[in-house]
């Protein structure tokens, strides 16, 4: 179970020269209230061959209650929603053990973050259209080797990994210039990583490890750059930020 109840005031304003813009004046409560289980079952395939089913279903809902004011103005408008999501994530592992020192895995897991509403915002006016953004989701796969060796003093692991993102959830601008969470299109993330931990002595540790990641957008259309600044809205095959 899990529970969250936050209340939160911002006042966002212009000063100096540009003070007859104004600015906006933000109260909101929101609730929001998850319930999850949790279960796992392993069975052998083969001798040598374990299979572990993991799945996950939750449900969570989400409530807003967000006044604005205008400062220059004294405009006021509410903005009042509830919705819930489900959500099942499954995850699925295969071991295969080729020897007392190594052992070859794959998984597959699905995975889901709930949406939200845009109630906060530092410039512009968040539209009617842009309250709201969907859930982002993801299809993740690793293969990998797991070894040990000299006694098992020392262990390697070297994993390749790809995520087939779907609605990533991430911050942008509306069409009023406003800052908020939008949904782009689908994106790419895979990579390689490689660890090795070692006990050389009883009082030595080593660890050293190894990572490399290729994210980028497989499809997204930036809308507000063409609209605002003249650049070409296209993102596809560009990295994906941080």
């Amino acid at each position: 179970l899990y529970s969250l109840d936050r209340s939160e005031t911002v006042t966002s304003s212009y000063i100096g020269d540009f003070s007859y813009l104004g600015g906006l004046h933000t109260v909101t409560d929101m609730d929001v209230d998850e319930v999850a289980a949790f279960g796992s079952l392993g069975f052998n395939l083969l001798e040598n061959v374990q299979a572990t089913l993991d799945a996950r279903y939750a449900k969570e809902e989400k409530k807003v209650k967000a006044v604005d004011t205008a400062l220059n103005q004294g405009a006021r408008s509410e903005f009042d929603n509830s919705h819930s999501w489900n959500m099942f994530l499954p995850k699925i592992t295969i071991d295969w053990r080729v020897s007392d020192q190594n052992m070859v895995y794959a998984s597959y897991a699905k995975s889901e973050k709930s949406g939200g509403y845009n109630v906060i915002t530092t410039s512009g006016v968040i539209l009617p259209h842009e309250r709201t953004y969907e859930p982002e989701k993801s299809d993740n796969y690793e293969i990998g080797l797991k070894s040990n060796f000299y006694d098992g003093r020392y262990m390697a692991t070297l994993a390749a990994f790809l995520i087939d993102w779907h609605d990533q959830i991430v911050r942008g601008l509306g069409d009023s210039l406003a800052v908020l969470n939008t949904n782009v299109g689908t994106s790419t993330s895979q990579g390689l990583e490689f660890e090795l931990t070692g006990q050389p002595t009883d009082r030595i540790g080593i660890r050293l490890g190894a990572a490399y990641t290729d994210a980028k957008y497989d499809e997204y259309n930036f809308d507000v750059l063409e609209t605002f600044l003249g650049i070409d809205p296209v993102m596809d095959g560009n990295p994906l930020p941080l």
